[in-house]
């Protein structure tokens, strides 16, 4: 147990955690830290958790009487954290959300990414007894975080950059769709029809969306296959972009227009004939870039998870560049 206050650095300390050789089993051929570095920063870990910062007191908040408060438990934690970034070179940390284990300990996750690109997590337990409140640092893992993660990390920062200097252009897309759409409010669409008519309008607003980006979006693309990544999971992730792009590619010309289009197919009493798309296959479309949006999703959380900056994961999947530039 890493105490915050009053335990003293000793070898013992080094069977309060594991260092994992491989950090994605399953695959090989990964380049990642050395267990050198990892031990380094593992150490660095421990001695900035046992450096001589009081816990708060306890006082009568502390009776036995009395839980421990996610606030006090959360304010003592962010202290052991700070500690962390004092004391080591690090990229970012990141506290997680409060677990209540009793009603006198309340656990944290916790990691962090150093300067050499290794990633340690770990817990921070907050325990509060009759007369004391403390913070310790427990379970820590130390793992260097593979070169293939560090290349699609490198890929995305850049993709995430690009995409957000046209972010005026998206906005402006979306406006003018807005706008365009605004021309159809005069339509009476029969009920046997509406379905219809909002999957038409639903994907014009992809187009808009995903138009003022697309060339970035290719180049991204490119750039993921040349990482020529081994680990399933961003395998899978690469294939979601992939067929994200072709879904773009394949919605049909009335997309561009669809108020224009459905004007169109009003003056033909909204006959099958005369139908502006094939609205089965826009189903597909549609149904489909739920699926792979939620590939890309689920990428980024394992990005996330692993080490990649948070913001950069975010930006792997397309709600995060909605968020980016929205």
């Amino acid at each position: 147990m890493l105490r915050l206050c009053c335990v003293k650095p000793s070898a013992g300390a080094w069977a309060l955690f594991r260092l994992a050789g491989s950090a994605f089993p399953g695959y090989a051929g990964q380049g990642f830290m050395t267990s050198k570095w990892t031990r380094k920063v593992a150490a660095a870990m421990v001695a900035a958790a046992t450096m001589a910062l009081l816990a708060t007191g306890a006082g009568p908040a502390a009776a036995a009487d009395n839980a421990l408060s996610v606030k006090d438990a959360r304010r003592l934690a962010e202290k052991l954290e700070a500690r962390q970034r004092e004391e080591r070179s690090l990229k970012f940390t990141s506290l997680g959300k409060p677990h209540r284990r009793s009603s006198g300990r309340i656990d944290f996750p916790y990691k962090d990414r150093s300067s050499r690109d290794v990633l340690c997590r770990a817990k921070i337990v907050v325990v509060q007894t009759s007369d004391s409140r403390h913070a310790d640092l427990r379970d820590i893992d130390c793992e260097g975080i593979p070169s293939e993660l560090l290349a699609y990390e490198k890929v995305t920062r850049r993709m995430r950059h690009r995409v957000r200097e046209a972010g005026h252009d998206v906005r402006s897309s979306l406006v003018d769709y807005e706008t365009s759409l605004s021309k159809c409010d005069d339509l009476v669409v029969p009920k046997n029809r509406r379905d219809e008519v909002d999957l038409l309008f639903d994907l014009g607003a992809t187009r808009a969306f995903y138009s003022p980006i697309r060339g970035r979006l290719d180049d991204f693309n490119v750039a993921l296959h040349d990482v020529n990544g081994q680990d399933p999971r961003m395998v899978r992730g690469v294939d979601a972009w992939d067929r994200t792009l072709v879904l773009y590619d394949e919605l049909p010309n009335a997309t561009k227009n669809p108020c224009r289009a459905v004007r169109d197919w009003a003056e033909e009493d909204y006959s099958s004939d005369s139908a502006p798309a094939d609205f089965a296959e826009l189903r597909v479309i549609r149904k489909q870039f739920k699926v792979q949006e939620q590939v890309l999703n689920e990428t980024a959380g394992h990005m996330a998870a692993d080490g990649v900056f948070p913001a950069i994961a975010r930006a792997f999947a397309p709600r995060g560049l909605r968020k980016l530039i929205l």
